[in-house]
C-alpha cells in the first residue's frame, strides 16, 4: 500500500476515459489516497507541472495539441517525473516507441481496472526512482574517478619536484655562493 497520498498527473481530453480512469484508480484498494489533477491538453499539463508535485504523469497520446511521440517529448521537457502514456492503440510497435522515446511504461485503454493501474503506476515510480538512483551512483563514481586521476596527477608532480630537489643536492651556503 502506498502510504502517502499518490499525487499523479493526468492528461486525458476525453472527458469518458478520464472518467473511467478516476473511478478504476479509486476502487483499487492498494493506492490508499490518490491526488488526481486533470490537464485537457499538453500547454495545460506544462503548466501544472510548474505549480503541483506529482509521482507520475499518465499521458494520453492523442490530445488536441499534440500527438504520438511528440506529446512525450513536450512533457519530458518540463518534467523530472516518470510518464505513463495511456492509449487506445493495441500495436506493439507504438508501445515500444514511447518506451523507447522515455516513457517508463503504457496503459491500454480498454484494459484500465484497479489492479492494473497500480501495477502499472507503481512499478513505473519504482523503475524511475532507481534509474535516477543509477545515474546519480553513475555520476559520483565518475566524479571519485577524477578525483582519483587528479591526485595521481599531483602526486607524481610532487614526486617529481622532490626528486628534482635531491638530485641538484644544494647546501644553503652553497647556493648564495658563499661556499664551494
Amino acid at each position: 500500500m502506498h502510504v502517502s497520498p499518490f499525487r499523479l498527473l493526468l492528461v486525458e481530453d476525453n472527458d469518458a476515459d478520464a472518467a473511467l480512469f478516476c473511478k478504476a484508480i479509486t476502487q483499487c484498494p492498494h493506492f490508499g489516497k490518490v491526488h488526481i489533477t486533470r490537464a485537457e491538453s499538453i500547454r495545460a499539463a506544462r503548466e501544472l507541472l510548474g505549480l503541483h508535485a506529482c509521482d507520475v504523469v499518465v499521458l494520453d497520446l492523442a490530445v488536441p495539441d499534440g500527438a504520438g511521440s511528440e506529446t512525450l517529448q513536450a512533457v519530458h521537457k518540463v518534467s523530472r517525473i516518470p510518464i505513463v502514456v495511456l492509449t487506445s492503440l493495441q500495436d506493439c510497435l507504438t508501445a515500444m516507441e514511447v518506451i523507447s522515446a522515455g516513457a517508463q511504461d503504457f496503459l491500454l485503454k480498454k484494459e484500465m481496472d484497479g489492479a492494473t493501474l497500480y501495477r502499472t503506476l507503481m512499478g513505473a515510480v519504482s523503475r524511475w526512482r532507481y534509474n535516477q538512483a543509477a545515474n546519480r551512483n553513475a555520476t559520483f563514481c565518475a566524479m571519485l574517478d577524477g578525483c582519483q586521476y587528479v591526485f595521481q596527477h599531483l602526486t607524481g608532480e610532487a614526486k617529481q619536484a622532490k626528486a628534482a630537489v635531491a638530485a641538484v643536492q644544494l647546501r644553503p651556503l652553497e647556493m648564495v655562493g658563499l661556499r664551494h
